[in-house]
């Protein structure tokens, strides 16, 4: 399964299988990274006296404040690890070296890491990326959030507007919130409109 995933509006990502796809949708949903490079480099390393070639899945550049790093990607099936193990793992030893020299981290990822809750939360808030911007909502549930403090989608709706056709029609735009990261929820677990919600820090 080949295709692309928006990660940025001037960046696109391609992915060889439905796992890539599901990493690189978690990596545009979080915030902190700042740059994604496909297939960053290629390491020559020696393995039973043979040079051989290998190039890792993506580069991943965080910014969290004032503090950044680097982090080198490998994502893989994890039956494929177990039955290609012998073949994969001097090339990822090459590859923890020469990252670790240049102070950054590699790291394998497999379905374990990235299916399960969040992925199904990343793939429900998508639907609202492309939903217009809603000020009057927006303003409204944001004064709102900063009013009652953390809470629940219920809640909030229920706390900005009595009316219940009013709350159905502003629940687009407090999703589409949580997709852009100016309402925080935990995305470990399902999102309800029982899930707990915040203002960021």
């Amino acid at each position: 399964m080949t295709g692309k995933v928006v990660i940025s509006a001037d960046q696109m990502a391609g992915h060889e299988s439905s796992l890539e796809r599901d990493w690189l949708l978690t990596l545009a949903f979080d915030q902190r990274v700042k740059a994604l490079l496909e297939q960053p480099f290629t390491l020559e390393y020696q393995h039973e006296g043979r040079v051989h070639r290998y190039t890792p899945d993506m580069q991943v550049e965080y910014r969290d404040g004032s503090a950044s790093w680097f982090v080198v990607y490998e994502v893989k099936y994890r039956d494929d690890l177990r039955a290609s193990w012998q073949l994969y793992r001097p090339r990822f030893k090459a590859a923890v070296a020469h990252c670790r020299a240049l102070g950054w981290r590699f790291k394998l990822v497999t379905e374990q890491e990235i299916r399960g809750p969040r992925i199904e939360n990343i793939r429900f808030l998508r639907r609202y990326e492309r939903v217009p911007v809603q000020e009057t909502h927006r303003d409204a549930l944001l004064q709102s959030l900063l009013i009652t403090g953390p809470t629940t989608p219920k809640s909030l709706l229920a706390a900005t507007w009595y009316d219940r056709e009013r709350q159905m029609a502003a629940l687009c735009e407090l999703w589409r919130l949580v997709l852009v990261g100016e309402i925080v929820a935990d995305l470990a677990v399902p999102l309800t409109m029982s899930s707990p919600i915040w203002r960021p820090q």
